[in-house]
């Protein structure tokens, strides 16, 4: 595309994992560009290092992703990790977050987190009043809420279509 802001920047594999190698990376694209103010990774697979054997999932994602929470603070710049999700369907009133692959660790050291997730339940039924999916947000300085979505079938591009329950 040919249409990025000049002042859009990608980095493109190979980055190191999560380490000394991996901050010094972004210590030089902040003097590189100082105006960053957001850094978005694109999954966050790339940059998780292996589990050691030693150690439960809890206990590695939060090591290795407490320093990268504590770099975005001192930095100023909202780091934006985007993974994945279970394709396994949750009950009503689950957490919609406890989908996240992972550990609840990712949970626990992001100051806030968005989720996008199609609505399955509208496979196979024609129906207008199901939305195409949901926005769920949710945070330290943040009420949760969910969101209606729609998605255009030209653009392929998810709309906002109404705020549909306030979980507080």
């Amino acid at each position: 595309c040919d249409l990025w802001p000049e002042n859009f920047k990608i980095v493109t594999p190979p980055v190191p994992q999560l380490g000394p190698d991996f901050y010094r990376i972004l210590d030089e694209m902040m003097v590189m560009w100082v105006e960053t103010r957001i850094i978005i990774i694109d999954t966050m697979q790339f940059i998780v290092p292996p589990k050691p054997s030693n150690k439960n999932d809890y206990d590695h994602y939060y090591e290795i992703l407490a320093p990268l929470h504590d770099w975005s603070i001192a930095n100023h710049v909202a780091v934006v990790l985007i993974t994945h999700k279970t394709k396994a369907r949750k009950n009503d009133g689950d957490n919609p977050f406890s989908g996240i692959i992972g550990s609840v660790a990712i949970q626990g050291t992001a100051d806030a987190m968005i989720m996008l997730s199609r609505n399955y339940a509208k496979d196979g039924i024609i129906d207008p009043n199901l939305p195409d999916g949901f926005l769920n947000v949710t945070g330290r300085e943040i009420d949760q809420d969910c969101f209606a979505m729609e998605i255009d079938g030209e653009t392929f591009k998810w709309q906002l279509t109404n705020e549909i329950k306030k979980q507080n």
